[in-house]
């Protein structure tokens, strides 16, 4: 169809420039429901959500699968596991990631698994979330093609711009204010938030978010965010 149009747009060029550019509005319109067609269930809950949460074992007490279950009940949108430090080794971390892939799949909420692009395969989660050392985006969608949805990391517009130059599923950009899950990474700020181009992929806001400060971080232009703390050390 596409290729079709675009020869329609071409000859038109020579009879009737509004055909022509009739021919090329189709094209890309064809172009459009070609993505759409394309566009798995997760990625299109994933363009939808505005709740974002990080499931750290290290940072909470208790039960992380139970805890999972419960934020899903209260209305996450989309999970991402990041565990991380001792007892947390390849057959511990796919054995947690299996079972909340298959909870996740239940409400019907994306679920990434932070750095591990081959756990998070052999898990069965929707993608993976990498930062800046972790396996470049381009590599990971190389070796895994559209099996995973592919986040990731940025800290400042340059990284920002490359990630958007990519072909990755969203974006999270931070830490806007401090946060003990990279106490090491100074804030951001949100003036960040701002050099994300038009036409990007999905933006989340992460580091530090609570209610207690999401209202300057809605004012500052995000629709949507990623906590940790906000939900998992919350005491309901």
């Amino acid at each position: 169809l596409q290729e079709a149009l675009r020869s329609l747009e071409e000859h038109g060029k020579l009879l009737d420039p509004t055909f022509s550019r009739a021919a090329k509005r189709l094209r890309y319109e064809a172009y459009r429901i070609e993505v759409v067609l394309w566009e798995s269930p997760a990625e299109t809950a994933l363009r939808r959500a505005r709740l974002y949460a990080v499931l750290s074992p290290a940072l909470m007490s208790g039960d992380p699968f139970r805890s999972a279950r419960q934020a899903l009940g209260g209305g996450i949108q989309v999970l991402q596991l990041r565990a991380k430090g001792p007892g947390w080794g390849d057959r511990a971390l796919l054995s947690l990631a299996r079972r909340l892939s298959i909870l996740c799949r239940d409400y019907e909420v994306p679920f990434f698994l932070n750095d591990r692009a081959d756990l998070a395969l052999a898990a069965g989660a929707d993608g993976v979330h990498l930062g800046q050392s972790d396996l470049a985006a381009s590599e990971a969608r190389r070796l895994f093609g559209r099996r995973l949805l592919i986040g990731v990391s940025t800290h400042n517009r340059a990284q920002i711009l490359a990630a958007c130059r990519s072909d990755i599923s969203y974006l999270a950009v931070g830490p806007v204010f401090p946060t003990l899950t990279k106490p090491h990474r100074g804030p951001v700020g949100l003036g960040l938030l701002k050099s994300v181009p038009a036409g990007a992929p999905p933006v989340f806001a992460i580091g530090g978010i609570a209610t207690a400060n999401l209202s300057r971080v809605l004012r500052a232009g995000a629709s949507r965010v990623a906590v940790t703390g906000a939900v998992f050390r919350a005491p309901d």
